[in-house]
């Protein structure tokens, strides 16, 4: 079998995380499908802390067919992404993060639900759970479950899902279908591409099937200052998506409301706090409703920063 042959290729954008790219790469590399029938196509988005020698160095005797490693100048993931698709000898396109550790059955059971589900139109996302390598905190395991970033939990027993929980760091779609619904928008260079990217295969009749035993392992620690540095990037992003697409506003309505007797408290009590009741977030029942509001104040600064913005683009 050639590289031509290559029956899945899973795309992995990277920058600045040569370490953990290295935990993502063995483990990609020791998968229960035959090595032959496989690809990995790692992108360097314009990495500087020599990601692209770490992999020479480390996988010198993987690279083609086995590894293909591709460099561009920093232009965000979807970037990425797309030269990785361009480059891809698969079928099927696997889709996951740097930092996403997966399973050793991985690509075999993502091969699996595609040839349950032949139709061009059938997509699969698998489950992305903390790594126990990382030190899951209390905070890690409120997003995990309960809080606005991660919702796999909400996914317990169910099939086939809507098309919101199209997120690009475990899921496989035919290169057929992508290349039918376009290419990822490069304008979201820090949020949402994924979220643009399956609304647009929503339109064109995506389904979207989930495969909780495709599992792969999150090893990224999560803090309150980068949660809040993402929230504000998230509602940036969220600005330019309804610009382009006002039909999602309905969506996004709830995200965008925040009642004075909530905001109020956050701003007077300052960032300095609410970090230190992160520290001693351990009973998420008895706060869950407060910080999420905490975080969409948050989110609804960064959407404020980019409105005027976007609504000189996009009149």
């Amino acid at each position: 079998m050639t590289a031509k042959d290559k029956k899945i290729s899973v795309i992995v954008p990277t920058h600045n995380r040569k370490e953990i790219l290295k935990k993502t790469l063995f483990s990609l590399l020791n998968q229960s499908l035959r090595p032959e029938d496989y690809q990995v196509v790692v992108i360097d988005d314009g990495s500087t802390d020599g990601t692209g020698e770490t992999v020479l160095q480390n996988f010198k005797q993987n690279l083609e067919p086995s590894i293909c490693c591709l460099r561009q100048t920093n232009r965000g993931p979807g970037a990425a992404r797309n030269l990785g698709i361009a480059n891809a000898a698969g079928d099927i396109l696997l889709f996951i993060n740097d930092d996403t550790i997966p399973d050793s059955h991985l690509l075999e059971f993502h091969l699996d639900q595609h040839r349950i589900y032949p139709g061009e139109e059938f997509a699969v996302l698998g489950q992305v759970i903390w790594s126990d390598k990382s030190s899951v905190t209390p905070l890690m395991r409120w997003l995990d479950h309960g809080g606005p970033l991660f919702s796999f939990y909400k996914l317990k027993g169910k099939h086939e899902v809507e098309w919101n929980f199209f997120v690009t760091s475990n899921i496989s779609m035919k290169k057929a279908f992508v290349s039918r619904n376009g290419p990822f928008d490069e304008d979201f260079m820090e949020a949402h591409d994924d979220t643009e990217f399956g609304w647009r295969a929503k339109g064109n009749g995506m389904r979207l099937i989930y495969c909780e035993d495709a599992l792969a392992f999150h090893l990224h620690p999560q803090t309150f200052d980068k949660l809040i540095m993402k929230m504000v990037l998230i509602g940036k992003m969220s600005s330019l998506l309804l610009h382009k697409y006002p039909e999602l506003m309905g969506h996004f309505r709830k995200s965008l409301r925040q009642r004075w007797f909530f905001k109020l408290p956050i701003e007077v009590f300052g960032i300095a706090f609410w970090r230190k009741i992160c520290e001693k977030l351990e009973n998420r029942l008895i706060i869950h409703r407060l910080f999420v509001e905490v975080l969409r104040y948050y989110y609804l600064q960064g959407y404020a920063k980019s409105e005027h913005k976007n609504s000189d683009a996009y009149p």
